[in-house]
């Protein structure tokens, strides 16, 4: 709403070194903390810069950064006012803890349909997938679909990963359309297993290694599958964030 700055990716590329830029009212702003990362473009310079940054190489996609903005007065998203040349503190950080995700494609019918066959369609996963992947983030949104050999329908992903979490609170989320589930340590942790539109479940995520197993399936239409790591306990169904 332009109304207080904030630290936005310019696509959603998750590149390395990534590019941000700052959104917001007229100003001017400086950096005050960084942590995980081995160079940035600037320390400071006015809204509607961008900034590079580059993490270090240590920092296994763990590091943030904490910018302060002086210009015109802010609104914050909470309603907060401040007046002009109130120091106003925003920032971003990134926490993508998975290395690598091996993900398979299949396809299925009428006579394996996950929705009214459920032996028949978990046969169907145990046979050769259509196609075999290793992705570094599980991250697909389409109306059609991006990856060669994928159908715009009838299709299910079933993909697998290791990760460790450090101490702290840390959430696991999907966001899915239109059916998820997902298995921590060989347990069913969440089941959304209804064909549904673009929804955000979660759960908590304790600190040391995991194996995590995602199943999907998409009937038609808009295809998402977003699988993330964030830190802090998670209750809202609101907005997950840039892609």
């Amino acid at each position: 709403d332009w109304r207080s700055p904030k630290l936005w990716p310019v696509d959603s590329t998750h590149a390395s070194p990534l590019r941000l830029v700052v959104l917001g009212p007229a100003g001017r702003w400086r950096v005050r903390e960084q942590r995980g990362i081995a160079a940035l473009s600037g320390s400071g310079g006015k809204v509607g810069d961008t900034i590079v940054v580059t993490p270090a190489a240590a920092s296994s996609g763990d590091w943030d950064i904490a910018l302060e903005y002086i210009g015109s007065g802010t609104v914050s998203p909470r309603g907060e006012r401040r007046a002009p040349g109130v120091p106003y503190a925003f920032g971003f950080g990134r926490f993508e803890p998975f290395v690598r995700w091996d993900v398979r494609f299949q396809t299925w019918s009428d006579l394996t349909d996950p929705r009214t066959k459920p032996a028949a369609f978990a046969e169907l996963m145990r046979g050769e997938p259509i196609l075999a992947r290793t992705e570094s983030r599980l991250d697909y949104m389409w109306y059609r679909p991006t990856v060669t050999g994928v159908p715009q329908a009838r299709f299910a992903i079933e993909a697998t990963a290791a990760v460790t979490i450090p101490a702290g609170e840390f959430t696991l989320r999907t966001i899915s359309d239109d059916a998820v589930r997902v298995w921590v340590d060989g347990v069913l942790a969440i089941d959304h297993w209804e064909p549904h539109e673009s929804a955000v479940d979660f759960i908590t995520l304790t600190s040391g290694s995991h194996a995590i197993r995602v199943l999907y399936f998409q009937v038609e239409g808009w295809t998402e599958l977003r699988v993330d790591v964030v830190r802090g306990d998670q209750r809202s169904r609101g907005s997950a964030g840039p892609h």
